[in-house]
């Protein structure tokens, strides 16, 4: 009996511990690396939750691994070694993914819009990851983007311009007008003795009236344009060849993602050129 309210304490304490976990900590659950839709033979393990801050280890396409929390786009997650560290969500798979086949290899390169001798390879933008890992690797099981030094089929070069725009649009304006007054009737009484009468009043109203006016307004357009070309092999490595189709897409909208919506169509475009 003494044990039986011992344990009360204990378990308030015990309860109280699990309402005080974060919300972004998971039950601790098996995962496994899944690099569908790339070519290559691992990912790289975060020590935070972002590119380009340190590897804690390069996991390979298949390992498992545990996951303990999620902040994100990311998880963090343990290896059977003992690594900690963050991989973006996409790459974890509950099941061990199936071997893909990789008909035709696309690398994904960004260029400056007014100097294209300036770019970087291997580089998607946010959007673009996001589509393709989320979507578009379901999408196109044949495909696969190239992020190591593996020679590609093709290239897709995606290009983006910032420019202000101003533009003249019509614009309905409402007026709201308020009135009122005194008014009088006079009134005749006709009869044997006709009579001569004078009513006095008071109004109050109002009139609403619509115009159009011409206004200039400015906002800024991303112009982004993804051009396929095809790869050409050289002593000094992959060349990019002449284009082949060029995707345009503006986005004039805070919410526009013209640049994940300019490689879907080029990635449309390969899938029916090619398979």
């Amino acid at each position: 009996m003494r044990l039986r309210y011992t344990s009360l304490p204990v378990l308030l304490v015990i309860l109280v511990a699990l309402l005080s976990i974060p919300t972004g900590v998971l039950a601790q659950k098996q995962s496994f690396l899944d690099c569908t839709g790339l070519s290559v033979s691992g990912l790289d393990l975060f020590t935070f939750p972002a590119v380009g801050t340190d590897v804690q280890a390069r996991l390979k396409c298949g390992q498992r691994v545990v996951r303990l929390e999620n902040d994100k786009d990311w998880t963090k997650v343990r290896t059977d070694a003992g690594n900690f560290g963050w991989i973006r969500k996409w790459f974890l798979s509950d099941k061990p993914p199936k071997q893909q086949s990789c008909r035709f290899r696309v690398e994904i390169t960004w260029r400056d819009w007014d100097d294209p001798t300036i770019g970087e390879r291997n580089q998607m933008s946010e959007h673009q990851e996001k589509w393709w890992f989320e979507d578009g690797r379901r999408r196109f099981p044949d495909l696969c983007i190239v992020e190591e030094q593996i020679s590609p089929d093709y290239v897709v070069v995606w290009y983006e311009l910032w420019e202000k725009t101003q533009e003249e649009i019509t614009v309905s304006r409402r007026e709201v007008t308020e009135h009122s007054g005194t008014i009088s009737l006079n009134t005749w009484n006709y009869g044997k003795d006709s009579t001569y009468s004078r009513t006095t009043g008071t109004y109050r109203g109002r009139s609403t009236t619509t115009r159009q006016e011409k206004e200039k307004v400015e906002y800024y357009t991303w112009t982004v344009h993804a051009t396929v070309h095809k790869a050409v092999q050289s002593g000094e490595g992959t060349q990019i060849g002449s284009s082949i189709y060029t995707a345009r897409h503006i986005g004039r909208w805070l919410w526009s993602k013209p640049d994940k919506d300019a490689m879907i169509e080029a990635i449309n475009f390969l899938s029916k050129a090619v398979l």
